[in-house]
């Protein structure tokens, strides 16, 4: 491998422009408290801009809190960034028998029919490990995302579909960086607060 390729959770990558599908990992003293520590999977990238949504932001509520048909699955709500926050976006892995749904990469979906997934909920056939909702999402105007890659606010990499909805939130952004190992597991040792180091 060269020195910017690296094998992360099974999956290799070159830290290049980015594509949908790949997952930004935050610099430790990205200077926006949106996004400090965070995770976030992009969905759609072109020229008029990106959308993302952020995996390791969890609130408080389960779906079924703010939408019906969904008691029978217990789903948590995440913060997809701080964008339209009266929004709801779906990432799942159940495949393309979701009407309306985009593939975003091998075995990752992204939106799609939610009545078909209260569907789905309701006859006890929903596996909350193939699903992830969010409020809000991340989103960046055209080129604005690739400034912020070339002035290193983010490593691009990739993150194999089962991680992104299996791995705790709350160890995410460091068990990433763990993978990536080299000066990234050096991140960890930086305090959250600049200051204090």
């Amino acid at each position: 491998m060269t020195s910017n390729s690296y094998n992360f959770l099974g999956a290799e990558f070159k830290n290049k422009d980015v594509k949908a599908g790949n997952v930004l990992i935050s610099e430790p003293f990205l200077n926006d408290s949106n996004f400090s520590r965070t995770v976030v999977l992009i969905t759609e990238h072109n020229e008029k801009g990106s959308f993302g949504l952020i995996l390791n932001r969890p609130l408080n509520k389960n779906l079924a809190d703010i939408v019906s048909g969904f008691d029978n699955v217990l789903i948590p709500l995440f913060t997809g960034g701080p964008v339209d926050l009266n929004t709801l976006h779906v990432i799942h892995s159940i495949g393309l028998e979701v009407p309306g749904t985009i593939q975003v990469s091998e075995n990752l979906f992204w939106g799609g029919d939610f009545d078909y997934l209260r569907t789905l909920a309701e006859s006890h056939s929903l596996d909350p490990q193939t699903v992830k909702f969010f409020i809000g999402y991340s989103g960046w105007m055209a080129n604005q995302l690739n400034a912020e890659i070339k002035a290193k606010s983010w490593v691009v990499t990739n993150l194999k579909p089962e991680r992104i909805f299996n791995l705790p939130p709350e160890d995410m952004w460091n068990l990433c960086l763990e993978s990536l190992g080299g000066k990234f597991r050096e991140w960890l040792n930086f305090p959250v607060d600049p200051i204090l180091n």
